[in-house]
């Protein structure tokens, strides 16, 4: 994990070892504090690295709004991995994990849900959908952390307005905007369902059956200029 290669993956892989969360990335950090202490991350092979800085973040599933809590992380500039610290992820999250030989699983601990999905690469699990989560302001004292959440949030919600965004995070209502896109996204896999469930034929090559959401042209164009 600790070679001089400059390369730094984005990427998050499990460690069954490690005792903290540990990453390359110092903007992934949702909160933040300089470490002040004498401790290292100490390597198998009895190396050792230096922390700049420790805090939290969350996680989130690419194309979900299923996210994860990050304690203890732990900024570490020499690392060239992200890593995820098994037990300490297990209990932040009330999941735990299964390990294949070519794939892991991240299960709910009381429904047994898959939650998550990795796969080996390099000889370690890797999760390729996870990402850093979007955390919307909702501090209206600072105007600088509200436009600077606006352009990703405004694709999210469907181009809203500024003054709509604004109002929303006055009103602290992102929890419920994204409890409403995750039941529209469970509403849709649904329908796909019921839809194949209804099909008699029996298609056996690929693009013999295409399923396309199909809308518009808008009356109203878009800001640039698009139907």
């Amino acid at each position: 994990m600790g070679t001089p290669s400059n390369i730094q993956d984005p990427l998050w892989y499990s460690d069954i070892g490690a005792t903290h969360h540990i990453t390359h990335d110092r903007s992934v950090f949702s909160n933040k504090n300089a470490y002040t202490g004498n401790d290292f991350v100490q390597l198998s092979n009895g190396s050792s690295m230096s922390i700049r800085d420790f805090g939290s973040t969350f996680l989130s599933i690419t194309h979900s709004s299923h996210s994860f809590k990050l304690h203890n992380l732990l900024h570490v500039p020499s690392v060239n991995k992200n890593l995820l610290s098994v037990s300490q992820f297990s209990r932040d999250n009330g999941v735990f994990f299964e390990f294949f030989v070519d794939h892991c699983f991240v299960k709910n601990q009381d429904t047994k849900e898959i939650i998550l999905q990795g796969k080996i690469h390099d000889d370690l699990y890797v999760f390729p959908h996870l990402q850093q989560a979007l955390q919307p302001s909702v501090n209206t004292a600072s105007s600088n952390n509200v436009v600077n959440n606006y352009d990703i949030w405004h694709k999210c919600l469907g181009h809203v307005s500024l003054e709509l965004f604004i109002m929303l995070c006055a009103y602290k209502m992102f929890h419920i905007i994204i409890m409403l896109i995750s039941v529209i996204h469970v509403l849709r896999l649904n329908l796909i369902n019921y839809l194949f469930h209804l099909l008699l034929t029996l298609y056996i090559a690929p693009l013999q059956l295409i399923f396309v959401n199909i809308w518009g042209p808008s009356y109203t164009p878009s800001t640039n200029g698009s139907l």
